[in-house]
């Protein structure tokens, strides 16, 4: 056996697996990184189950924590591991209270984030300062520097150059001291005068997530990440992804949408059934009650108006609620420390998401609750574009000169849920399409002469209705 060990001193009980492979683990243990490789000895020893309690002897911390508040002015950098270890192994921990951490990370970009502490190996996401921002990817350096008068900024060296990614825009304006809240111990980042008087707020900024005793007013809008947290390999980092989609309260109404020039909405809790009554004087939207969970709608007076369905009592632990990558409205609950579950989401099943399956996909949900991405006729399986693959037409047709269609039978998409169709023929909608360059396509209800004309198709889903025929230019 091999041990790999950076800044601990601490006593480790790992169990080694039994198959003739190389293992890393991760240990995150008073904010220490612990990389364990075991390999099989040559008498085969090494291939079966053993339990081994071992000592890691490091330079850096020796039981110490990291402190909850810190005084300006303040500097903190981290270099580009060689080895390119996994977070946190190219992480440091700026603040901790007992439940959160906020960490600089250089896990190919830079950020300065805020995570919810649990017995995984990385501490779950849920506020990133710089997501609103170009951070370059490929950075060799993340400093934070706190300045004496009061700015927290966030600097990389890429390239051979240093510059700034983010600020919080509180220089002069009396900040003296950072600080994670512990009054209740929610997750809030603070920038704090002498006499405690926030200056700037993580609370303040929404992002992704809304946390306990946060308020999502109207008016704000949430931004899906670009990270798929509930796969944990991939949640050691999240910035914006352009915002492909959004969560927003319009006339008191929670709605998800698809972003644009003109936002397209693809969910409503007013017209989905879950809610019947006046949500007129919907102000806000918060976790219900702290000590039980839920998603809420509250008036501007604090009265709830709406209260998503809750878990099974004994399974709550700590809770939160957002837009996750794909779109979908969900809350997240912690159960017993170890790991994340969901008890409530807008949209139950995959192919009802905008684009689960990627650009010119087939969607379908099997009997056996798997979903299964598939492309038309005259569409191939792509290379995979940010976290998911696509379909492309297979053919060289320009844009303006297809004058044909694919059709497919029994789909549709989630974005013609809300949106207002043309009511004409089938011949009619044919002929309209195919005299614009900028229609792609549309979809058609034979039943109701409903005609959807689209621009651009992202996943199309399967449904049993076979009134319901998709036309695809080709």
């Amino acid at each position: 056996m091999i041990v790999l060990a950076r800044r601990c001193l601490y006593p480790v009980l790992t169990t080694i697996s039994k198959s003739k492979k190389h293992y890393d683990h991760q240990g995150e243990v008073s904010s220490c990184y612990l990389r364990l490789v075991t390999m099989d000895s040559a008498n085969g020893f090494g291939a079966k189950l053993l339990a081994v309690i071992f000592f890691v002897v490091a330079t850096q911390c020796t039981g110490q924590s990291s402190p909850n508040s810190l005084q300006a002015p303040f500097s903190m950098s981290i270099d580009l591991d060689p080895n390119n270890l996994p977070a946190p192994g190219n992480s440091k921990i700026v603040l901790a209270t007992q439940e959160f951490q906020l960490w600089l990370e250089l896990t190919g970009r830079c950020s300065l984030s805020l995570r919810r502490q649990y017995s995984a190996p990385v501490a779950r996401l849920v506020w990133t300062a710089n997501y609103f921002t170009v951070s370059p990817d490929g950075a060799d350096r993340c400093t934070l520097t706190f300045t004496k008068d009061g700015d927290l900024q966030l600097w990389v060296l890429y390239r051979q150059q240093t510059f700034m990614v983010w600020n919080s825009k509180t220089g002069g304006k009396g900040v003296t001291k950072m600080a994670l809240e512990t009054n209740p111990d929610r997750g809030e980042f603070k920038l704090l005068t002498p006499r405690n008087q926030a200056v700037f707020s993580s609370f303040a900024i929404k992002e992704f997530a809304i946390l306990p005793t946060q308020k999502f007013w109207a008016g704000e809008l949430l931004k899906s990440p670009d990270t798929v947290q509930e796969i944990q390999d991939q949640d050691r980092r999240i910035l914006l992804n352009k915002g492909h989609y959004l969560l927003a309260i319009n006339n008191g109404d929670l709605q998800l949408l698809l972003n644009g020039p003109k936002p397209l909405v693809y969910w409503s809790l007013k017209k989905s059934g879950l809610f019947k009554g006046d949500l007129s004087q919907v102000a806000n939207a918060a976790v219900t009650d702290p000590r039980t969970g839920g998603i809420g709608l509250f008036t501007a007076a604090g009265k709830l108006v709406w209260s998503s369905t809750l878990p099974p009592q004994g399974f709550f632990g700590d809770t939160y609620f957002g837009i996750d990558y794909y779109g979908n409205l969900r809350d997240y609950y912690m159960y017993k420390g170890q790991v994340w579950f969901t008890a409530f989401q807008a949209l139950a099943g995959d192919c009802d998401l905008p684009n689960f399956c990627g650009d010119y996909s087939l969607c379908t949900n099997s009997t056996s609750g798997t979903t299964q991405c598939s492309c038309p006729p005259g569409f191939q399986r792509m290379a995979g574009r940010e976290t998911s693959p696509f379909c492309g037409r297979t053919g060289t047709v320009a844009k303006c000169a297809r004058k044909s269609f694919v059709e497919v039978k029994g789909y549709d998409s989630v974005l013609t849920t809300y949106a207002t169709p043309e009511k004409v023929t089938l011949a009619s909608c044919k002929t309209s399409c195919l005299a614009s360059c900028d229609c792609d396509g549309f979809f058609y209800d034979t039943k109701t002469q409903a005609c959807f004309k689209q621009s651009f198709f992202l996943t199309l889903r399967k449904v049993t209705a076979a009134n319901k025929i998709a036309f695809i230019k080709v």
